[in-house]
Order: C-alpha cells, then sequence, then structure tokens
C-alpha cells in the first residue's frame, strides 16, 4: 500500500503538532552537522506527517530536520503526508527506520506513547512490532525506574542510556540527592562510561564521608583516576600481569576435566594453543634464568 501521498508541501509552524518531538534524542554534533548541510543545500528529505485536522498536522518524523529549519528562520518546512493514523504511522517509522537505529530508551518512549495515548496493551505491541512480551517488559520497566533527571541527561546526550540502566539506576536507589547531583555534573563534562562505572564502584565501597567528598568534588577523582594510570611503573604491571595470568591458569586448571575427556576428537586443537603459551613462558623463563646466571657469575667475579 503507498501511505505517502503525490507531492510534497510546505507547512506553516503554526499548523504543526509537535506532539512527539520527545521520542528521539538528538546530540549537538548531528544538529551541528545537519545545520550546515541545510544551510548549504536545504532540506533533502522533508519531515513526515498525518492528518489531524482540517490543515492541521501531526508531525511523525523529522523533529531534528524541523528545528534546524525553524533555527534557520524559515517560516516553513517541506513535508511529505502518510495516510495512515498516528499510531500506524508510529509504528511504521519504528520498523522501518533506516538511518540512525532506536536507542532503548527510545523505544521505551514510543512504547509508552502507544499504550498511554493509542491505548495498545503490552501483547498488542508485540505483535505489532514483532518483539517478544520480555522485550516490551524490560524497555517499559527502563523507563519506569529511570528517574526524570536521568532520562534528561541521555536524551541531552550527556550519559549513555548503558550508563543510565545499568549505573544510575542503582547510584539512584543507594542516594538519589547524590546521583542526580552527580548526574547534573556530567551535564558540564564528558566522562567515559568505564570511568563513570568505576566512580560508582568506589563510591559504593566508600563510607558516607567519602561518598560525600566524592560527590561534591568529583572532578578530584578522575583526575586521580589519571594520575594512577599515568602513574604506574614497569614493575607494577609486571607483578600485575603476572597475577591475571596466575588467575587465568587456576580457571583453566579447574574446567580441564570439563573439557578433556576419554574419546574426545577435538583433543589436538585444544592442545596447540596451551603449547604456543607454554613456549612463550619458556622464552621468558630462559631470560630470567640468563639474568640469574649473569648476576651469579658477576658476583663471583667481584
Amino acid at each position: 500500500m503507498n501511505t505517502a501521498r503525490d507531492d510534497n508541501f510546505e507547512i506553516e509552524w503554526h499548523l504543526l503538532d509537535l506532539r512527539y518531538e520527545n521520542l528521539r534524542k538528538h546530540t549537538r554534533s548531528a544538529k551541528s552537522r545537519l545545520l550546515i548541510s541545510i544551510h548549504q543545500n536545504g532540506l533533502i528529505v522533508p519531515v513526515i506527517v498525518v492528518p489531524k485536522e482540517t490543515n492541521q498536522w501531526v508531525l511523525i518524523d523529522g523533529y531534528l530536520r524541523a528545528q534546524v529549519i525553524k533555527d534557520l528562520n524559515r517560516d516553513s518546512v517541506k513535508a511529505t503526508a502518510w495516510d495512515l493514523t498516528e499510531d500506524e504511522a508510529l509504528i511504521r517509522f519504528y520498523s522501518c527506520n533506516k538511518t540512525r537505529p532506536w536507542d532503548a530508551l527510545e523505544e521505551a518512549a514510543l512504547l509508552q506513547e502507544l499504550m498511554t495515548r493509542h491505548n495498545y496493551s503490552q501483547a498488542d505491541l508485540a505483535h505489532k512490532l514483532g518483539k517478544s512480551k520480555s522485550w516490551i517488559s524490560y524497555r517499559l520497566q527502563l523507563l519506569e525506574h529511570l528517574p526524570a533527571f536521568a532520562q534528561e541527561a541521555v536524551y541531552k546526550d550527556n550519559i549513555s542510556t548503558w550508563t543510565a540502566s545499568r549505573i544510575i539506576i542503582p547510584f539512584t536507589r543507594a542516594n538519589e540527592e547524590h546521583a542526580k547531583k552527580f548526574v547534573d555534573y556530567l551535564g558540564d563534562v564528558n566522562q567515559s562510561s568505564r570511568n563513570i562505572q568505576k566512580f560508582y564502584e568506589h563510591y559504593m565501597q566508600a563510607n558516607k564521608k567519602v561518598r560525600q567528598n566524592m560527590v561534591n568534588m568529583p572532578e578530584a577523582f578522575f583526575k586521580s583516576l589519571t594520575a594512577s594510570k599515568s602513574e604506574i611503573s614497569k614493575e607494577q604491571l609486571w607483578k600485575i600481569k603476572l597475577k591475571n595470568i596466575t588467575k587465568e591458569l587456576k580457571i583453566l586448571q579447574a574446567i580441564f576435566t570439563e573439557i578433556f575427556y576419554r574419546g574426545e576428537c577435538q583433543t589436538a586443537d585444544l592442545i596447540k594453543p596451551f603449547d604456543q603459551m607454554r613456549c612463550s613462558v619458556d622464552c621468558l623463563s630462559k631470560s630470567i634464568e640468563d639474568f640469574i646466571n649473569d648476576k651469579t657469575r658477576d658476583k663471583r667475579s667481584s
């Protein structure tokens, strides 16, 4: 079925309903790139709308494009109309999107709109979107448990959805005031998900006083984290790596009987990488032995 009308047309801003503008997040870098593109080449891809009332339209797809066009002081935006209801258009927009993959939080917001505004059940959504009921449930729970300040931070691109779901949700359960203060800090300073996770782990292991200091001066923690990385000596690295190797060997010993058993036809393939590792160990052992022997000879000669 052809859902689009034949011709693109211009829609003035006062005729446009922006009720779904919070469905998708837009990064500052994406807006900057689009601003340059539209300024140089005009709007190449029209926004998608569906009819609301006489001469009234609901914007379905193209909120960032519309925002950039408005920032450029244009009186109207070029659009294509779909002959669908709002809910049908939203489902089509999600299913046929080929530009940017939907973030989990965006999917959760879409599900909530379809349930609250258009009276879909979770079973209806699973069927319409071709998803499992557990997939639907997980995303709705994400939206339910994620505090408003964290949702806002995700949409402002201050934190990732992974950070929000894996770190900020449990952080909020521990201390909502501290979590909000930390998220506010991340709005001004870029930190990797790994560093944020380290901050949270350290926070959870700290006492009350240290926790308060961490959220009051988070930059001090991240500076110390950077310093500790740069100041590690080769001697320390040697010890750390050997400790890690020892742990890995213990794991291999534990699973040995599960993978080496009588009649196993893959034995040669399993032993080959072990022999390669042992060869590396033998080379390192010889270097250590030569060093010890040289040192002993030096002592005797002196």
